[in-house]
């Protein structure tokens, strides 16, 4: 198994480079309101917390 040593997190739900990681061909894409996104602070908790200590 390949090893992961790298971390892509998208701050929005919307991206107009049509990659495979924002529009998968064939997909349905169901935005999520702007309320419900991760705050500036709950996602550096996330990158402190969890993803920096696993080695990302």
């Amino acid at each position: 198994m390949n090893s992961i040593d790298y971390l892509r997190i998208s701050l929005i739900d919307r991206c107009n480079f049509r990659c495979q990681y924002c529009m998968p061909e064939g997909a349905e894409l169901n935005y999520v309101w702007r309320q419900d996104w991760l705050s500036r602070e709950e996602i550096l908790i996330l990158l402190r917390e969890v993803f920096i200590p696993l080695g990302f």
